[in-house]
């Protein structure tokens, strides 16, 4: 018989959280499949997280008392169960069919050690962050399809549970956003694990958007955890565009470049942002736009890393 556990950590559950549960309670598993579901609370100390997942006696609902980022939040999630595979799920995303889980459960027993699935991304009343996340999305699963495996993210991805532990599951050291599955991925490939990847196993991912929320992760990622995984993963690091837009590996050459976004980086998102929320069309001024003001905020960044020394 085989089994697996479902885990899904929660930090600040959006609008869509309940359907998010809905959606596994929907799910079809063979007879010979055992099941279970467990809810990490990342020290949300939040009522009505309690009542929703109280809702469902299925689910089972783990807390953590300080919020301690979504890597660790996994491993806790992980722990609680024994089955065979684990399947990592975002709060914010919806599985689209009853039989995804099945599935992924059918592609480790056929011998392979990661079934990782694809995210669609949706942004209600917003037409062009829409457009714009599902060009990206496109962009990453043909790579992806190609072998790239370092772009899987783990919010659709079923793992073996030996494998997992093996190297050692999500690693902690990762405080704040990004990075943090990257690594886990970049571990699986050094252990040669075998990686299959479906296209038709969806999850729906339930988004609210803005340039603000796009600069702010990115510069979040230069500042905290980059340094973290280019430390960890220094050959697999300068293979990632992310290499040539930190001040740490190039001090002297993004001197002046830096200088010049700490400068005009934010004037120009607030001139820019309200005018993306009213565009409807993904023009492609406004992406190069887009990415040169990410790329801007991943480089200012870094250099907060190095002033905070």
């Amino acid at each position: 018989m085989a089994s697996i556990d479902i885990v899904i950590p929660v930090y600040k559950p959006g609008s869509c959280f309940k359907e998010t549960l809905l959606s596994i309670t929907r799910q079809i598993v063979d007879r010979d499949i055992e099941l279970k579901v467990y809810v990490v609370d990342d020290g949300n100390n939040d009522a009505d997280l309690i009542q929703i997942v109280g809702e469902f006696e299925s689910i089972e609902l783990v807390t953590l008392k300080d919020n301690s980022g979504r890597a660790k939040a996994c491993n806790h999630g992980a722990l609680q169960g024994k089955g065979q595979f684990i399947f990592f799920l975002d709060a914010d995303c919806e599985i689209l069919g009853e039989e995804l889980i099945n599935q992924h459960c059918k592609v480790l027993l056929s011998g392979f050690d990661v079934s990782y699935g694809s995210t669609k991304s949706q942004v209600n009343q917003n037409e062009f962050w829409e457009s714009y996340l599902k060009a990206v999305e496109k962009k990453r699963e043909k790579l992806i399809a190609t072998g790239n495996y370092l772009l899987i993210t783990s919010n659709n991805i079923a793992i073996r549970r030996t494998l997992f532990e093996k190297v050692g599951g999500f690693d902690q050291n990762y405080q704040g956003y990004g990075f943090e599955d990257r690594d886990l991925i970049a571990k699986l490939i050094k252990s040669n694990a075998k990686v299959n990847y479906s296209t038709n196993l969806i999850v729906h991912h339930d988004v609210g958007f803005s340039l603000y929320d796009v600069i702010g992760k990115l510069e979040e990622a230069g500042e905290l955890t980059s340094g973290v995984f280019a430390k960890n993963h220094p050959e697999q690091y300068r293979k990632l565009a992310y290499y040539y837009l930190d001040v740490r590996c190039h001090p002297i050459a993004l001197k002046l470049p830096l200088a010049i976004t700490n400068v005009i980086l934010m004037p120009l998102v607030r001139a820019i942002d309200g005018h993306l929320l009213k565009t409807k069309l993904l023009r492609p001024g406004l992406v190069v736009l887009v990415k040169l003001l990410s790329a801007m905020a991943f480089l200012k960044g870094t250099g907060k890393s190095v002033s905070r020394g």
